[in-house]
């Protein structure tokens, strides 16, 4: 995934090869990273913890999973001036 295509809010998909996919919500958007927040997980990443994870590994989540905590879209927020 680039970084153009993530905003705040977006839910993603993470992990590396060999490795169970992480669902996490970016909580924060930097130029090489994204600050994000577990929200399904296994043992080293437990839900709630934050990752700083870079774009290259992460995926978009095009489908809400079975939680409830995951079911909101991904919408790009609206800027408000």
């Amino acid at each position: 995934m680039e970084r153009d295509h993530a905003h705040v809010g977006m839910l993603v998909r993470f992990g590396r090869d060999g490795e169970a996919s992480t669902i996490a919500r970016i909580l924060k958007a930097h130029p090489a990273r994204a600050k994000v927040i577990v929200i399904e997980g296994y043992e080293p990443k437990a839900v709630g913890s934050r990752w700083n994870v870079p774009y290259a590994l992460m995926s978009p989540v095009h489908q809400a999973t079975s939680t409830g905590a995951s079911v909101l879209p991904n919408r790009k927020p609206r800027n408000f001036r």
